[in-house]
């Protein structure tokens, strides 16, 4: 296994109701003002991690955050940069009015290879639980008989010599049954997010870190900011891998995660560098 994961964020800074609002004239379709913008704010994050960084292995932007007229642009940055890609899409509304809120999983056919790629594989990531604000926006739009569409799948993604990764988008990040089944069986979890409640998950994050023994990574979108990244180290100094604290703030950043030091603490169950929560077994 790999020392460690590189994992860019490109935390987009998006207003809800730029984007979808106001709440008098809500749309489940992002505004085409809003695509424009939102389009640039993604080519300017591939560019500085391209230019001002260590090339990641996988990149991460906030969930609503990729307009679905543009998931072809996307894969050709994907391509490009050799990069796997994590993104949140806009609202998928279908014709029996069932809305869905999806990631996009874009996985470059030369990844973690040293040639160039060629093309891209894509899978649709769904959230389970629609938080209380999408739910009253969806509830809210046109003739009010819109409904939320749940994914009830949990993912794990096996990203080889980089670990296993489990995934969810803003409120699924409370479903604990998630993390009953993610305990012993990944390193690393994302989440992706558009969420005000930033403390909330500040909280749940550290917690989750120490007691499903993984790290925990949150892209939260750049309107309410507060991105970051726990570690279930031992000494408490080195648990907040990185924060990104403020409103309204564009942001790009390539963070590394422990792999293979993790993994055998994990297989050990026992560690002088990471804390093993009681009753942990790896699976």
């Amino acid at each position: 296994m790999t020392e460690y994961l590189k994992i860019g964020f490109i935390q987009t800074n998006l207003d809800n109701d730029i984007a979808w609002g106001p709440r008098e004239n809500i749309t489940l379709r992002m505004k085409e003002e809003a695509e424009n913008y939102i389009w640039q704010e993604m080519k300017k994050g591939f560019h500085k991690l391209y230019n001002h960084h260590t090339k990641p292995d996988i990149i991460v932007m906030p969930e609503l955050t990729v307009p679905n007229g543009y998931q072809y642009e996307l894969r050709k940055l994907a391509q490009e940069m050799n990069a796997v890609v994590i993104a949140g899409l806009d609202w998928d509304v279908n014709k029996e009015k069932k809305v869905k809120n999806n990631a996009i999983l874009i996985v470059p056919n030369k990844w973690n290879e040293d040639m160039k790629s060629s093309s891209t594989t894509i899978r649709l990531l769904g959230k389970k639980y629609p938080a209380n604000a999408e739910k009253k926006t969806i509830n809210e739009y046109s003739t009010k008989d819109f409904t939320f569409d749940s994914d009830e799948n949990m993912y794990l993604i096996d990203s080889g010599e980089y670990g296993k990764i489990g995934f969810a988008i803003c409120a699924d990040f409370y479903d604990i049954e998630r993390y009953v089944a993610y305990k012993g069986k990944v390193q690393h979890m994302i989440i992706i997010a558009y969420n005000q409640d930033t403390n909330s998950f500040f909280s749940l994050a550290e917690g989750i870190a120490r007691l499903v023994m993984c790290n925990v990574l949150i892209c939260n979108t750049g309107k309410f900011g507060d991105s970051l990244v726990f570690s279930p180290y031992s000494d408490s100094y080195k648990r907040m891998i990185f924060r990104n604290q403020g409103a309204d703030l564009f942001a790009t950043q390539v963070v590394h995660l422990p792999v293979n030091e993790l993994i055998q603490a994990q297989q050990k169950i026992t560690s002088k560098v990471f804390k093993i929560p009681p009753g942990y077994k790896i699976e």
